[in-house]
């Protein structure tokens, strides 16, 4: 390996010191900064997270998985996260009475499934690509019940 690549893959590899502020304003809108995040787009780049202020309603912010964890999110886990919201929402829209399940990883769709029934519609939905859906985004329309659970661990 050159000096080159070494030192790009050093640099590359060195947190950059977070410089966020509190809040935003845009406009009309506030944003307060809820948390850091563990990394952005790349490991190194810094991230943080912001919440509306004022805003209503169950939103991406609000979810616990944001709140807790030993390991903290990074930018691209709330990017998978609300692409997988998008796309299970607009396919719910479509196929109202069906179970469907979105597997993200790295921004790309993993598998995506419908069913009758929960367990099916995962499944599928997992048996698309099992290699990349390990450790993906897995977003349902429906609540996880324990059979479904236990089929996920």
């Amino acid at each position: 390996m050159s000096k080159i690549d070494k030192s790009v893959r050093r640099q590359y590899r060195t947190k950059v010191s977070e410089d966020f502020p509190e809040k935003i304003q845009f406009g009309p809108w506030e944003f307060r900064k809820k948390s850091s995040m563990r990394y952005g787009e790349n490991p190194g780049y810094p991230a943080a997270f912001y919440q509306e202020v004022g805003a209503r309603g169950p939103n991406m912010a609000t979810l616990e998985v944001l709140q807790e964890g030993t390991k903290g999110l990074s930018y691209i886990n709330v990017a998978d996260m609300d692409l997988g919201q998008r796309l299970n929402r607009k396919l719910t829209q479509i196929f109202k009475n069906k179970k469907i399940c979105v597997l993200i990883k790295h921004e790309m769709p993993a598998g995506v499934a419908l069913a009758d029934d929960g367990v099916m519609a995962f499944t599928r939905a997992w048996g698309c690509d099992p290699l990349s859906n390990f450790g993906s985004v897995d977003i349902f329309n429906y609540r996880v019940e324990a059979d479904l659970a236990r089929v996920i661990i």
